[in-house]
């Protein structure tokens, strides 16, 4: 069970970066991506949440 936990919090910690950064480009509020870290779901509710929301993205630059 305790292994299970862990692994469970490394995916969720191995994952928060990408999808903070993801968020914050698409003109987000990033601490959205900390769906990611609910245990079985988040990343399907993080997908969600960028499939339906109105990305504010520019063109150019950075």
């Amino acid at each position: 069970m305790e292994d299970l936990i862990i692994q469970i919090v490394l995916q969720g910690l191995l994952l928060q970066y990408p999808a903070w950064r993801i968020y914050k480009r698409a003109g987000l509020n990033p601490t959205l991506s900390l769906t990611v870290l609910i245990p079985g779901v988040g990343m399907l509710i993080a997908g969600l949440i960028l499939a339906v929301s109105k990305w504010q993205v520019s063109l150019g630059g950075n």
